[in-house]
């Protein structure tokens, strides 16, 4: 079962306050025991995933100090697995911004000169 199948916010266009329930999960001391690691690891990319979408780097950076206390003793790997896949993600969101701004950049001519100017969304 993924994170999506059991989380309908996620679904419904309401990705902050699905952003804070996973920080709610992520942060509960009886969950901890109760999930199986593999759950809890499913969740912190889809918490990680959305703190990237919505740009929430702080937010992010809770959730992995949560998520580092939790799993430091265990399970290394895993910790190590999460860190990567946030690094992942925030980069081909930088580079698809990249493309994004480069695409939008218009060439303005003004009295025979060439400017590039960069239309604001």
């Amino acid at each position: 079962m993924t994170p999506v199948s059991f989380f309908p916010p996620l679904g419904v266009g309401r990705p902050n306050k699905a952003l804070d329930t996973l920080y709610d999960v992520i942060k509960s001391k009886s969950k901890r025991n109760s999930s199986s690691e593999r759950l809890i690891e499913q969740i912190m990319f889809k918490y990680l995933e959305l703190c990237v979408d919505l740009k929430k780097s702080h937010v992010a950076k809770e959730g992995l100090f949560q998520y580092r206390n939790m799993c430091q003793a265990t399970n290394v790997a895993s910790l190590a697995a999460v860190v990567q896949g946030y690094l992942n993600l925030a980069e081909k969101r930088t580079d698809t911004a990249k493309t994004e701004s480069q695409e939008s950049a218009q060439e303005v001519r003004y009295e025979g000169f060439a400017f590039k100017c960069f239309v604001v969304q």
